[in-house]
């Protein structure tokens, strides 16, 4: 070879780039004719980055899903625990709407990532948020106010509203009782008891007991006595006498006109009321009630007030109380305490039998275990179940001082004063005294005294006594409903005063109006 092909040669290797200097990714089939070890190397690589595994896979689905799992565990877990209470109170003002709201929002972004599922995505993301909103269902609902209590007021010691003293064991009546004893007689319906009622929705599950006054009149129809008075001349129609033969009280009748008479007589309970109407209807086209007593032309009946042990229960409508009188009951130590009935024979409060100064009465159900042993200790016989009302013997008074001044023991649950050991807790025992009952005893005699005058075109009589004629109507109904209405105006009088002789109140449960919320979890 010459000199001249020679350098031609070499200048053509020299512009020749060396093989292995190309990169494996740009090299040409002519380039690759012959692998190399290098080029087998990177074609694996190659192979590994087409073939990704399974999991990797499925790794953004996995997790998709169980971020959908959780915001519907989450939604179960936020309404769960407030099932039929009422609104959380959450800090920021934060709502549980909002809270849900949230967890759709995070559970749409969530389904976006399950392309398995494909359109159907499209759809869900749709009809999610107004299914969302639909599984909370608000109501209005009434919540235990713990912070509260609702309160009737009671009566252990008996309060008969007594003035100034007046003689051995007598006081006179208070302006504010006798007002009380004219309201009952006056008003169409009883009163209702002072009550505090913070939200006007509470209950009273439990019965309570107080002391007051109770009435029972008793129909004496039967026992009127009718004698015709001869006229003075044959002009004249001759008048009627009807009369009680018991105080010879007489109502005397002329023609065309009623009288109805009242009296007073002492009876085993205190004093007794006598009304007695007679009627002489003869030539008037006055027409009455079917039960009035004026349409038999005579009637009678007699009626008492005494103090008394009542209980009670209790219910609340709109705001309004409604207080049910339960048991009525005279268990003062002197006649059959295992009835909620008086007796036939109990004490005269007027008379030198009642020896006591104060009578006393533990309300059975309000005993514990230690002081209902105590009392069988004692001789007492009574049942729990039975028993209402347990005549007890004490003999210094029950006022507001016995817990003043009172020790408890923690082993016997007994309540002691500084004046006589008083095994029974205060807020169980009731008392009266005889200063109280023959002062309200003494009363009725002057209120009920005297007679009203019926005729065409007049009526003369006390007024608080014409209301009772009822315009003629009167009747042992109508009788017996003015006397239980008196009865219970002096009880709520002496209930209602704000005195050491009132203790502890009746406790009731309150509840206020909220808005509660329930999960509708089939949405």
């Amino acid at each position: 070879m010459d000199i001249q092909d020679q350098s031609h040669s070499q200048l053509h290797l020299m512009a020749e780039p060396p093989r292995h200097a190309v990169p494996p990714s740009l090299q040409t089939s002519e380039d690759t004719a012959y692998p190399t070890q290098n080029d087998h190397y990177y074609s694996e690589k190659r192979r590994e980055r087409a073939s990704p595994s399974t999991f990797s896979l499925w790794l953004p689905e996995l997790c998709a899903s169980v971020l959908v799992l959780a915001m519907l565990a989450a939604v179960v877990g936020t309404i769960r625990p407030h099932q039929d209470k009422p609104l959380p109170q959450w800090p920021y003002n934060l709502s549980i709407n909002t809270l849900i709201s949230i967890y759709f929002t995070i559970l749409k972004a969530g389904i976006t990532f399950l392309p398995s599922i494909a359109a159907v995505v499209i759809i869900l993301a749709t009809i999610l948020d107004p299914f969302g909103q639909q599984i909370i269902r608000f109501y209005s609902c009434s919540i235990r106010d713990y912070s509260q209590n609702a309160t009737i007021p009671r009566m252990t010691v008996l309060d008969g509203g007594l003035g100034f003293h007046i003689g051995a064991l007598l006081d006179s009546i208070g302006a504010d009782m006798q007002n009380a004893i004219h309201l009952g007689i006056y008003q169409a319906a009883s009163s209702v008891a002072p009550f505090d009622c913070p939200t006007g929705n509470c209950t009273f599950t439990s019965r309570y007991g107080s002391t007051g006054w109770c009435s029972r009149c008793a129909n004496i129809t039967d026992q009127v006595e009718i004698v015709a008075v001869p006229a003075e001349n044959e002009y004249q129609t001759a008048p009627v006498n009807v009369t009680l033969p018991s105080t010879n009280l007489t109502a005397i009748l002329a023609e065309g006109g009623a009288m109805l008479s009242f009296g007073t007589r002492q009876g085993p309970m205190g004093t007794i009321v006598q009304l007695l109407l007679g009627t002489n209807s003869t030539g008037t086209t006055t027409s009455y009630e079917p039960d009035a007593w004026a349409s038999a032309n005579y009637g009678a009946a007699e009626c008492t007030i005494f103090h008394c042990l009542r209980t009670y229960s209790t219910s609340m409508d709109n705001g309004q109380l409604h207080e049910t009188i339960e048991t009525e009951a005279y268990a003062w130590g002197d006649e059959d305490t295992s009835t909620s009935t008086p007796s036939t024979s109990p004490h005269n409060p007027l008379s030198s039998s009642n020896t006591g100064t104060y009578k006393t009465s533990i309300d059975v159900s309000c005993l514990n275990a230690s002081e209902a042993s105590f009392l069988r200790s004692q001789g007492y016989i009574f049942s729990t179940t039975n028993t209402y009302w347990l005549a007890y013997n004490l003999s210094t008074p029950l006022t507001n001082n016995n817990n003043d001044n009172s020790s408890s023991n923690s082993n016997s649950n007994t309540t002691t004063t500084t004046q006589s050991p008083i095994p029974i807790r205060p807020e169980c025992l009731y008392q009266t005294d005889a200063t109280t009952t023959r002062s309200i005893a003494y009363y009725p005699p002057n209120l009920f005294d005297g007679t009203v005058l019926a005729a065409p075109g007049a009526m003369i009589g006390p007024a608080h006594l014409q209301s009772l004629y009822r315009d003629g109507n009167v009747s042992f109904a109508s009788v017996n409903s003015t006397f239980s209405r008196l009865a219970n105006s002096m009880t709520l009088y002496g209930r209602g005063q704000p005195s050491a002789l009132t203790t502890q109140p009746a406790i009731g449960e309150v509840y206020a109006a909220d808005t509660c919320i329930t999960g509708r979890f089939r949405w």
